[in-house]
C-alpha cells in the first residue's frame, strides 16, 4: 500500500483502517482491531480538519473496544475526553457518545449518573423514532436501579418503533436486540419465567440477524434460557441449553 502523500489521502487511508477494525470487532478480534486502529496517525503534529475527524472516530472505536473487553473504566475515561473534543469538532455534542458514556456509568455502578446525562439530552417528546440509542441507555439505567416499570415502558415503545422499520439496517437490528435483552432481564429479575423465556428466545433470533460471529451475546442468552428451564423443572432441556452455552463460551475464549 502506497504511503499517503497529503492529508486528504491520509484521512482516506484512516477510514480504510477504521473499516477493517470494525470487521475485526464484529469477529470478536479485539486485539486485532486495536492493532488496526493504531496504524492511523496524522502526517503532522497538528492534524488537518479531515484527519482530526478520523482521529476522533478512531478514538471512539478504541473506547468501544475497551468496553467490549470489559475495561469499562478505561472506556469511560476516553469517552469523557472525546465528548470534550466532540464539542470542538462539531460545535455540539454527539448524542451517541452520551449513550456510550451512560452505558459505562451503568457498568461501573453509577446508573444514577447514566440516567442524569441521558435525560439531560432528551426532550419531553414521545417520538420514539428519534434518539433510540439514548433511550436504550436510559432504559438500562432504570433497570440497573431497579425501576423495572420505567425500563419496561421505554423498551416496549422502542420495540414498537424498531418493528415499524420496513428494512432495518445493522444498527437498527443491534438496537432491537438490545431492547429485547433488557426486557428479558427485567422479567428474569422478577421471576416472570414465561415472559422472560419468550423474550430470551426472541433475542436469540434477533442476534442471528445481526450478522456477527457467535460469541458473548449468544452465550448469555443460552445460559439465561438454561437457567429458566431449570427453574421450571425442565432439567433435560436446561442441560441442552447449558451445553450449547458452554461450547460457545469455550469457543469465544
Amino acid at each position: 500500500m502506497a504511503a499517503p502523500t497529503n492529508e486528504r489521502s491520509n484521512a482516506q487511508l484512516g477510514r480504510l483502517f477504521l473499516s477493517n477494525a470494525q470487521d475485526l470487532i464484529e469477529g470478536n478480534d479485539f486485539p486485532g482491531a486495536l492493532t488496526e486502529l493504531a496504524k492511523f496517525n496524522p502526517l503532522k503534529d497538528v492534524p488537518s480538519a479531515l484527519e482530526a475527524i478520523v482521529v476522533h472516530e478512531r478514538d471512539v472505536a478504541v473506547a468501544k473496544v475497551f468496553r467490549l473487553q470489559g475495561e469499562s473504566a478505561k472506556a469511560r475515561k476516553l469517552f469523557q475526553e472525546l465528548l470534550r473534543d466532540d464539542q470542538k469538532l462539531y460545535n455540539g455534542t454527539n448524542r451517541n457518545l452520551i449513550a456510550y458514556l451512560a452505558d459505562t456509568h451503568c457498568e461501573l455502578g453509577d446508573p444514577a449518573e447514566a440516567e442524569r446525562i441521558t435525560v439531560m439530552m432528551l426532550d419531553d417528546s414521545d417520538n420514539y423514532s428519534q434518539d433510540r440509542r439514548l433511550r436504550i441507555s436510559l432504559a438500562e439505567a432504570h433497570l440497573c436501579q431497579g425501576s423495572f416499570r420505567a425500563a419496561e415502558d421505554i423498551c416496549q415503545k422502542l420495540k414498537g418503533s424498531y418493528e415499524s422499520i420496513s428494512e432495518p439496517d445493522k444498527v437498527a437490528r443491534m438496537g432491537y436486540l438490545r431492547v429485547l435483552t433488557i426486557l428479558a432481564r427485567i422479567y428474569h429479575s422478577e421471576s416472570r419465567w414465561d415472559a422472560a423465556l419468550s423474550q430470551w428466545k426472541n433475542a436469540l433470533e434477533a442476534a442471528k440477524k445481526c450478522e456477527w460471529e457467535e460469541g458473548f451475546v449468544e452465550w448469555v442468552i443460552l445460559y439465561s434460557i438454561s437457567d429458566i428451564k431449570l427453574k421450571l423443572g425442565e432439567v433435560a432441556e436446561s442441560r441442552q441449553y447449558f451445553t450449547k452455552a458452554r461450547i460457545l463460551f469455550e469457543k469465544a475464549g
